[in-house]
């Protein structure tokens, strides 16, 4: 079943686009919103009106409790200001994801006043901002229908950063680790690095190192990141929260991904994360990923992609009996969604 929600009208021209890319879904309120079957498809259709969420949308999702399995979603954002698409569109995905379902790489689409976002895009894509807007809109529905690939022998390149002994972080990762079966681990360690960020290189230059998987500085990022991340078939990142942000060797190596980037897409690979903090803040973290790594560069997020844990210290982690458990089911469904299921 196909279903386009939102819960209000939008101007002409945005509906228009909506309909001529998303023809064969149902229309309806998140009130009409059928979840009876699995392997749904939904576009959120959000309009802001006055605020910078859509508090109907964020309602249902949250009165869904669950997602029938195998449900596909992507979000669509309007706001008739220039401001608040991309908040409002990564907060509707991460609380979709936490419900359970799967969107495929970079599966927002924002539309502001006059279509301003897209302007810039005119001039190198030789379109108007309304015809980018329905190519958007387009290879979004495309995304939502390709089948979802799953190998014998998938590789996953974790990301890690901190000392092994000292580490809550890391010591929740051995837990996680022995229930990874049948998945090659590629283990990245930022802690000891000096990650230079990217210097903002000329678009030609930059798009000619990355071809050779290359980037003008000759670093742990060039030597072991890029080599991993084209391999893998997911990444995961296991970060500690620092002041509510990701820690800076790991901003600098997702900024330098972008010379990689010029040279392939990351559609065909899958995003996860381990975020752990002493009091709050967790969810920030995640929603940074979500822009950063699935809207900007395109990984896939599968269900429950981000595991978001209270732990200050190792002992604390040694002290929580509910941590074991929990682990095992984070890494079973890293191994669902990469793994191919064995025959029978």
């Amino acid at each position: 079943m196909k279903q386009l929600l939102c819960a209000h009208s939008f101007p002409k021209t945005i509906e228009r686009a909506l309909q001529n890319a998303f023809a064969d879904y149902t229309v309806c309120t998140p009130q009409e919103c059928d979840l009876s079957t699995p392997n749904g498809r939904i576009l959120l259709a959000a309009h802001l009106q006055s605020h910078s969420y859509d508090p109907a949308l964020l309602r249902w999702i949250e009165d869904c409790g669950l997602f029938p399995p195998g449900t596909r979603m992507g979000v669509f954002v309007y706001s008739p200001t220039a401001l608040h698409t991309r908040e409002a569109g990564v907060q509707l995905l991460y609380h979709a994801n936490k419900a359970g379902a799967r969107m495929p790489g970079r599966s927002l689409v924002e539309a502001a006043k006059n279509l301003d976002n897209l302007t810039p895009l005119s001039a190198p894509l030789h379109k108007s901002p309304a015809e980018i807007l329905q190519d958007q809109l387009n290879s979004l529905a495309r995304r939502l229908e390709q089948e979802i690939v799953r190998k014998e022998n998938p590789r996953l390149s974790v990301w890690t950063i901190g000392k092994p002994d000292a580490s809550a972080t890391l010591s929740i990762w051995d837990l996680i680790r022995p229930h990874l079966s049948g998945i090659q681990i590629d283990l990245l360690s930022f802690g000891n690095e000096n990650i230079r960020d990217c210097r903002g290189c000329a678009y030609e230059l930059c798009k000619k190192m990355g071809e050779a998987s290359r980037c003008i500085y000759e670093d742990y990022v060039v030597e072991k990141l890029y080599p991993s991340i084209e391999a893998a078939d997911g990444i995961l990142i296991l970060t500690p929260n620092y002041n509510d942000m990701l820690p800076a060797n790991f901003v600098s190596a997702i900024n330098r991904m972008t010379a990689l980037f010029r040279k392939r897409k990351f559609f065909d690979k899958n995003l996860y994360s381990l975020i752990v903090t002493g009091h709050s803040g967790a969810e920030l973290l995640s929603r940074q990923l979500i822009s950063a790594l699935h809207i900007n560069k395109t990984f896939a997020l599968p269900p429950h992609f981000t595991w978001e844990v209270r732990a200050h210290n190792v002992q604390s982690v040694k002290e929580n009996p509910a941590l074991p458990a929990q682990a095992q089911i984070f890494a079973e469904t890293i191994v669902e969604s990469l793994k191919a299921p064995t025959a029978q």
